[in-house]
């Protein structure tokens, strides 16, 4: 009668560990998918940053053009004032 009591006693200790293993796998195996992804999703990021430095040298490149311009257009005004003051003298002295 013990060693029965025993054997189902066993069995049912062994059952539970079983059960609380498969479980226990079934979580892993959870974590593991979920963490899977992440090394794609930094990837992803990755990609997407490098993509972006491409956009970022086009614009600093436009930026310095148009600094260029602006002082080529700061220099044309100057010189069409000056030009403009230069007239004016002119027109003073000119004889009616």
């Amino acid at each position: 009668m013990y060693s029965s009591s025993w054997n189902q006693e066993t069995k049912l200790k062994l059952n539970d560990k079983v059960s609380a293993s498969v479980n226990d796998m079934g979580s892993l195996i959870r974590h593991v998918v979920r963490s899977s992804k992440s090394p794609e999703m930094l990837g992803q990021a990755a990609r997407n940053f490098c993509s972006q430095e491409h956009y970022i040298q086009n614009s600093s490149e436009t930026l310095m053009k148009m600094g260029l311009i602006k002082a080529q257009f700061e220099f044309q005004l100057l010189l069409y004032k000056h030009h403009q003051h230069g007239c004016r003298r002119l027109r003073m002295f000119r004889p009616f």
